[in-house]
């Protein structure tokens, strides 16, 4: 029964606000702070907003954050600095700092945990509160070679054996698909356990984590087969293997790429920084295919596959939602010596690739060639890779680690780095949004500070969202609805999901009470607040989605019923009408001009039709 998703447009009046607020006035009503204070201010973003320590911030609402770790000479954080000791810079123009903070971990006020929800009441409401840094590792399988995996696990439970108190940590898997394998918690043991799940999250997606050539390329068989005057066989083979690996490059690529924007997704509703400790291997931005004549007669093409604007838009959503990404490499380093000798014979002139193609050139030489390919191949994978890190690391305020075994240290150091950090808001003098990259420049006028912090913002209109392909809107929302994808936060929400029974048609009826600070109201000439909110559901059974509705709810508000919005919740509601079973129920919220999502789960079970009201053959009267 499975349905396509659509939408019933819904405008909105108070007098229907009133309705649909009636569940929450028996105590339902969200008594929580706002998550995300800062994404209602872009409808007055020309009035500056006054300093806050707590709130999440983005781009889209005009206000640009800006987290800056600073360090001395020795690299021991600075902690006395003030607002008169920045220089803020965008594009070399000055910018006047309107928001400004100071973090440490141990001058962060510990908040208490979000209340109790209700029965039959879910939320996408963080359930771990905390007022300083928090920080996430990212157990990349998908792009690690089961060699280093034991290692990278071994260097990870290391770190935990260390762990200061109260350090919060939440740990992920990325395999086959993105999980979460231990929410935040202090608790060494919990943590030390969800990584030693990790090992039950392979995938098969590992064969050539770089692209191009595969191994067999260059192994003696394929020496042999150019003796043997197989080489047209050889060809095939060559384009067949370089296709199915840079396939199979794309597919990781891609589902690299959408898991990050998931965590963008799921910690956006944290207030403050997230350090990302992302620990991987290899995650190329570009890599080269050798395209390989088919008739043998020419030479071969190199053709370059490039993801760095793919790469960019990612770090660019990981940024807005305040995470600073820490990729550290678990490509464990080796001894170089094996290519020590071949090196020397290379520089001598001897031209090992002419040698390997000539058929009466044979011996020990091939095993020479197979080193020298290899030797290149692993140079080309590690420049790509660290390319990647270093791109990602600044254009979100992190740091890249590599070229080190000790990967424990540098998990320490990346949560270090991390913990003790100055916030800088301000809104740009240019309001000219083009899109096109701004730069960010922070200096300090106090002698021997380092400082560090993401490079800059691509300058997208605030509410660029609402004029995106609208394929892309539904594959975002499709991915958010999906319940392999991690809680959304961005957009938080209350909702009562209520069974079937006589007095709602024998439906399920869900009411969502959306958080209105995080929603982005428009006031147009005619004095109403414009808003719109996509709300959707898809039902899950037995792994198998079975039903998929929205619709869109459109206010007009008075001025006198905005306030009222604001100080209660935006509202949506919808029926679902399903057989009996047991169901997993996804419920999905969006802003539609700013994009922001939010989600949560809840379990649903429609019991049969009872006696009572059905009757039996036997029980009817003549």
């Amino acid at each position: 029964m499975q349905k396509h998703l659509f939408r019933v447009v819904i405008v909105i009046s108070f007098g229907l606000v009133l309705t649909l607020s009636s569940p929450a006035q028996n105590g339902s009503q969200t008594d929580s702070q706002p998550q995300n204070p800062a994404a209602s201010q872009s409808q007055t973003a020309t009035t500056p907003a006054p300093a806050q320590s707590s709130t999440v911030l983005r781009v889209t609402t005009r206000l640009v954050v800006v987290d800056v770790v600073a360090t001395d000479q020795k690299g021991a954080p600075v902690t006395n600095l003030t607002t008169e000791d920045f220089k803020l810079q965008e594009d070399g123009r000055d910018q006047k700092v309107r928001v400004f903070s100071f973090h440490h971990p141990e001058e962060e006020p510990q908040v208490a945990s979000a209340a109790p929800v209700p029965a039959n009441f879910v939320t996408n409401a963080p359930k771990y509160r905390k007022g300083g840094a928090l920080n996430v590792l990212l157990v990349d399988i998908l792009n690690t070679r089961a060699a280093n995996q034991t290692f990278l696990r071994e260097q990870m439970l290391k770190f935990l054996e260390k762990l200061p108190a109260g350090q919060p940590i939440a740990v992920y898997a990325l395999g086959g698909q993105l999980i979460l394998l231990q929410d935040f918690t202090s608790d060494p043991n919990l943590l030390k356990a969800a990584i030693k799940k990790s090992k039950d999250h392979s995938t098969p997606l590992q064969e050539n984590l770089v692209g191009g050539k595969p191994a067999s390329y260059t192994n003696p068989v394929a020496a042999a087969m150019l003796e043997l005057g197989l080489g047209e066989v050889l060809q095939r083979v060559r384009v067949f293997e370089e296709d199915n690996s840079a396939s199979q490059t794309d597919m990781r690529l891609d589902m690299t790429i959408n898991a990050m924007k998931a965590l963008a997704r799921t910690l956006s509703g944290y207030p403050g920084r997230k350090n990302l400790i992302w620990l991987s291997e290899s995650f190329p931005s570009t890599f080269f295919t050798e395209l390989v004549n088919r008739d043998i007669a020419g030479t071969a093409k190199n053709a370059e596959r490039n993801y760095t604007p793919d790469i960019e838009r990612m770090a660019t959503m990981l940024s807005e939602a305040q995470v600073a990404v820490y990729p550290v490499d678990a490509h464990t380093l080796i001894n170089d010596d094996a290519y020590s000798q071949l090196r020397k014979e290379d520089s001598s002139g001897l031209d090992l690739g002419r040698a390997a193609r000539s058929s009466s050139t044979r011996g020990d030489l091939h095993r020479g060639v197979d080193v020298a390919e290899e030797y290149k191949a692993s140079a080309d994978e590690a420049l790509s890779a660290h390319n990647s890190m270093n791109t990602i690391a600044e254009q979100t305020g992190g740091r890249a680690f590599y070229n080190t075994n000790n990967l424990e240290a540098a998990i320490r150091h990346s949560v270090e780095d991390g913990s003790t950090y100055y916030t800088l808001g301000y809104y740009p003098d240019n309001k000219d949004w083009n899109g096109k990259f701004r730069h960010i420049s922070v200096n300090s006028n106090r002698p021997g500070v380092k400082l560090h912090y993401r490079l800059g913002y691509y300058s997208v209109e605030p509410m660029a969202y609402s004029k995106l392909d609208p394929k892309q809107q539904a594959q975002d929302f499709g991915q958010a609805l999906s319940p392999n994808s991690p809680l959304a936060t961005a957009l938080t929400f209350r909702a009562s999901v209520d069974p079937p029974s006589e007095t709602n048609n024998n439906k399920i009826t869900v009411n969502y009470m959306i958080e209105p600070q995080a929603l982005s109201f428009e006031l147009k000439d005619d004095g109403l607040q414009y808003g719109s909110v996509d709300c959707a559901v898809q039902v899950f059974q037995n792994g198998k989605s079975v039903y998929l509705h929205g619709n869109t709810t459109t206010a007009k508000l008075k001025q006198d019923d905005y306030k009222q919005i604001l100080a209660r919740f935006f509202p949506c509601r919808q029926q679902l009408d399903l057989p009996p079973g047991d169901y997993l129920v996804r419920l999905g919220v969006r802003d539609n001009r700013t994009g922001l999502i939010g989600t949560a789960n809840a379990a649903v079970t429609v019991p049969p039709p009872s006696v009572a009201t059905t009757g039996t053959p036997s029980e009817k009267k003549p």
